[in-house]
């Protein structure tokens, strides 16, 4: 009876849930929604119309650039440059590092991650040029595989 209820537990051990990507996304997608419920709709569309008001035109297309000081956290200094297309915004800094590896692994892209105040920034690619930021920008579908978790912008560093 014991090597029963063992053989019992050790089965319901080995078929617990495990943690996967689409976990993560549907657990972030339920905590987004009660945060907009809880500030309001009138506030939720005041902070969306603020993440845009920071679009320029670059190369004819409008893209999101935003400047700011940021200081290198982790990846190679010599992947850090002015301009950097951000693919992923995170409040921790080992979500952004787990990030950070995948592209680097998974794309073979020279990913870093920036602290700007309380963010953390997950730079796919960084660029001396604006413009070429732009151009990697446009065709970001091309050269990232994985899923993004934001809509990818310019990070202009001061």
């Amino acid at each position: 009876m014991k090597k029963l209820i063992l053989l019992l537990l050790l089965v319901l051990s080995l078929s617990a849930c495990h943690t996967t990507e689409e976990n993560y996304r549907s657990a972030y997608v339920v905590a987004k929604d009660k945060q907009r419920a809880s500030i309001g709709e009138e506030a939720y569309k005041m902070i969306e119309a603020e993440k845009t008001r920071y679009n320029t035109t670059i190369n004819g297309d409008s893209v999101r650039l935003i400047r700011g000081f940021a200081i290198l956290v982790s990846g190679d200094a010599q992947d850090v440059h002015r301009y950097g297309v951000v693919v992923a915004e995170f409040k921790q800094i080992l979500n952004a590092n787990t990030y950070r590896s995948r592209v680097a692994t998974d794309d073979h892209l020279p990913a870093i991650v920036l602290q700007e105040s309380d963010n953390y920034l997950v730079i796919a690619k960084a660029f001396d040029e604006k413009t070429d930021a732009a151009n990697f920008l446009k065709h970001i579908d091309k050269q990232m595989k994985i899923k993004r978790p934001i809509k990818p912008w310019i990070f202009e560093k001061l």
